[in-house]
């Protein structure tokens, strides 16, 4: 079973961001259903590299969609990137050093950052998108 099944709720209107949003939870599934068989621990490693890669990607690309529109609340959600961003390379570091972690407790403070990110701060900039006909 999924930890969180992908649902019209989290959808910010961008469909391009929406499919980003899908492969991110794909992934936190991933290291779900790994930690359900007892293989969290190996797996952990793994998923934070490409997490990390693919999350980065994932800024970026927003980022740059609320410059080209000039977004008016850019430099908030750019500062949540970067909090977020620095935390998620402290856990990969942890795990390339072979520090004990407890891959539960890493993701549930990824899914909590996935959820309250998309269904909070993505969602401020849901309708002036659409404003701009960015679908």
């Amino acid at each position: 079973m999924a930890l969180i099944e992908w649902n019209e709720s989290f959808s910010v209107g961008v469909s391009f961001f929406d499919l980003q949003h899908k492969q991110l939870l794909s992934m936190l599934n991933e290291l779900h259903a790994a930690i359900e068989v007892g293989k969290g621990k190996e797996a952990l490693g793994p998923t934070l590299q490409r997490l990390s890669g693919y999350w980065m990607m994932h800024f970026t690309a927003e980022e740059a969609k609320m410059k080209e529109f000039d977004y008016p609340d850019i430099e908030a959600h750019k500062t949540e990137h970067l909090a977020f961003t620095i935390k998620l390379q402290a856990l990969k570091d942890k795990s390339i050093a072979g520090k004990d972690q407890v891959p539960e407790q890493t993701l549930n403070f990824l899914k909590d950052w996935f959820v309250t990110h998309i269904s909070v701060t993505d969602m401020k900039f849901k309708d002036f998108f659409r404003s701009k006909g960015v679908h």
